[in-house]
């Protein structure tokens, strides 16, 4: 439709039609007879194609005298009027179609020699009345001799009787519109409306908000070269499917005023006449550039997330509120050898050879969405599809996402199969430390035996008899040599004492001959002696069958607590409390110091701990327990559990 109103507007401003006679045409005379055969048939080609494009034309053209009398009308002219031609000629214009203000018009024209021109002219045809009115662009064109007198008249029309009629349907439209412009105008939406050849004949205060053109900016101008439209499709095939479905929506890229682009989400309504001829398309525009931006964002985070999940070496699930997988990630893909093909849509208990189809398993995951729980760490041991024997880790949780919790359960499996075995070569490499850490012990236990027996059958044995022997010779030797000897004597009276008190701290003769609670008891009173300290002693009389190893460590730790005490408690007493409980033993040490935190034990950095955590994990070794219960200003208690039965223990250890 465009394209046809601009070739008739060519058409309307090209030159005037000019009938050009022969006769006036200025030539030079001819000088020969072939000459003017030459010339005579130029003119008479000339007047040939004149004559076509006069009948041809679909313009209609009427040639008048000065008296409005038709000479030549050409075919469009007569049909229009319904009648050949030939009718038109020698018949006066104003009498076959009476009007005063043409009448008066084409008289100007022949008093001024000036053309003029109407627009959208109605016209009410007297012979044909069933026309009715239509519209017509008048043009009438004075023509002129030599000495520029007018005589004669062009009169070119244009029917735009279709033209006018739709742009008076958009006139009544643009009106009904304002009659709502109150409404309009309070929409945030830009809301325009425009003829089907793209310009504009309504826009809302939201549209000037939107784009920053003033309504008077835009009136007349072509909607999508304004804003420089960028369409998701051709603009034909979006027109195309306007025409055919009656509406169309979509986004488009468009420039405000400021340069700046900006995203709309863009709404089209076609416009119809009541016999259902499209006049024009409303559109309104809501931007969404920064909701554009925003799922952008979101876009480029959730590609993120998903590299980051892709890349993860833990088999990750979604399930749904059914337990129907939803996705899952590449690992869980190439760890179990499968594809979404096979995974997505299917029940979890369903995957592979069901190895997931686990009653324990199958509670803990329905509980998750209506309990709102959640597990950590359930181990699966399983003969897997392709895989054979792995254990597998699984973790579940409800997935939440930023303003509140969803009904999908996120699970992960991890193949720790390789850890485990790790984990059981540390533990037998720790038992063999362990095993190896008490023979060394019992190895040194048995060299500081010696060495005690050494002291207390050669040295002590040597400085005894000396002592004695001295004595004897004090009683008989000169005043003099008797202080000497006295002195001597003293001296050795001391060596021997170092040497018993060397030999009790290397291996006291007491734990070997009597046992562990004679031993604890003599321990208590050289404490007491030692550190200024009450040291008081407890056991029951249940008998306690203790292997030598078990004595020795049940003796050691309970020295080692009493040096702990003596240099760090700041106590003024302490009672150690001996009893058996079944087929254990148990050795409590109390006292009333200033106490501690106990989970200072598992800073393994602090150096001033270290015989504490050693008790501990000897203890832990041979089956038995070491327990702290301290509380700062309140002293504190050691308790020392070890079974009874020793060797019957370890037995158990290197059967499980």
């Amino acid at each position: 439709m465009h394209e046809e109103t601009s070739k008739i507007q060519k058409e309307k401003n090209a030159p005037p039609f000019k009938i050009t006679r022969l006769s006036s045409l200025n030539m030079h005379e001819p000088e020969s007879v072939s000459e003017k055969m030459t010339s005579r048939d130029r003119h008479e080609e000339c007047s040939d194609f004149l004559e076509k494009v006069f009948s041809n034309i679909h313009l209609l053209i009427a040639y008048m005298d000065v008296d409005f009398n038709f000479i030549r009308v050409n075919n469009a002219y007569a049909k229009a009027g319904g009648h050949p031609p030939e009718f038109y000629v020698g018949k006066n214009h104003f009498e076959l179609y009476p009007n005063q203000e043409n009448e008066r018009l084409f008289g100007e024209v022949l008093q001024n020699g000036q053309p003029s021109s109407l627009e959208a002219k109605p016209f009410d045809d007297p012979h044909q009345p069933d026309k009715g009115t239509t519209y017509w662009d008048w043009t009438v064109q004075p023509v002129k001799n030599d000495q520029h007198k007018v005589i004669g008249l062009v009169l070119t029309l244009v029917d735009v009787t279709q033209r006018t009629q739709q742009q008076r349907e958009l006139i009544n439209l643009t009106r009904d519109l304002e009659d709502q412009a109150q409404l309009l105008e309070l929409a945030h939406d830009a809301i325009f409306v425009h003829d089907l050849d793209g310009k504009i004949i309504y826009w809302n205060r939201g549209a000037e908000n939107t784009y920053g053109f003033s309504k008077d900016e835009v009136l007349g101008k072509i909607i999508h070269e304004l804003l420089k439209t960028q369409f998701p499709e051709s603009l034909v095939k979006i027109i195309g499917n306007l025409l055919s479905e009656g509406h169309w929506e979509g986004e488009l890229g468009q420039t405000t005023k400021q340069d700046k682009k900006i995203t709309v989400e863009s709404r089209w309504a076609l416009r119809q006449t009541e016999k259902g001829k499209a006049i024009g398309i409303l559109e309104i525009d809501r931007e969404i550039t920064r909701r554009k931006q925003a799922e952008f964002k979101i876009q480029e985070a959730r590609r993120y997330a998903e590299s980051i999940i892709e890349t993860i070496q833990v088999s990750l699930l979604v399930l749904s509120p059914e337990l129907k997988v939803r996705s899952a990630n590449k690992t869980f893909y190439e760890t179990f050898c499968r594809n979404p093909q096979e995974t997505e849509g299917k029940f979890i208990y369903e995957l592979g050879n069901h190895q997931w189809d686990i009653p324990e398993l199958r509670v803990l995951l329905e509980d998750i969405l209506p309990k709102n729980t959640s597990f950590e760490d359930f181990e699966v041991e399983r003969l897997f599809e392709n895989l054979g024997r792995r254990t597998m880790l699984l973790n579940a949780r409800r997935l939440y996402r930023r303003g509140g919790k969803t009904r999908l359960i996120l699970l992960s499996i991890q193949d720790i199969t390789q850890l485990r075995v790790q984990q059981e070569r540390i533990r037998a490499d720790q038992v063999r430390i362990a095993d190896l850490t008490e023979e060394l012990l019992m190895a040194e236990e048995r060299e500081r035996r010696r060495i005690a027996v050494d002291l207390h059958d050669s040295v002590g044995q040597i400085l005894a008899f000396s002592k004695r022997e001295i004595g004897a010779a004090q009683k008989t030797a000169p005043e003099s040599l008797a202080q000497n000897l006295k002195l001597i004597k003293n001296h050795i009276t001391n060596a021997i004492k170092h040497t018993r008190d060397l030999t009790f701290d290397l291996s006291p003769q007491t734990l070997y001959s009597f046992g562990l609670e004679a031993a604890l008891e003599e321990l208590a009173e050289k404490f007491s002696k030692e550190h200024g300290l009450a040291c008081s002693y407890e056991a029951d009389d249940e008998s306690k069958p203790l292997t030598e190893e078990l004595t020795i460590l049940l003796y050691r730790c309970v020295r080692e607590l009493l040096i702990n005490i003596a240099k760090h408690a700041k106590a003024n007493n302490v009672h150690i409390y001996i009893k058996r409980m079944n087929a254990e033993i148990e050795i409590i040490v109390a006292d009333d110091g200033q106490g501690f935190d106990p989970a200072i034990l598992d800073l393994t950095i602090n150096k001033k701990k270290f015989g504490l955590v050693s008790i501990r994990e000897r203890f832990k070794h041979i089956g038995g327990r070491f327990q702290l219960q301290s509380t700062k200003g309140k002293g504190a208690r050691a308790i020392l559990t070890a079974p009874l039965n020793l060797a019957d223990t370890s037995e158990k250890e290197i059967a499980t």
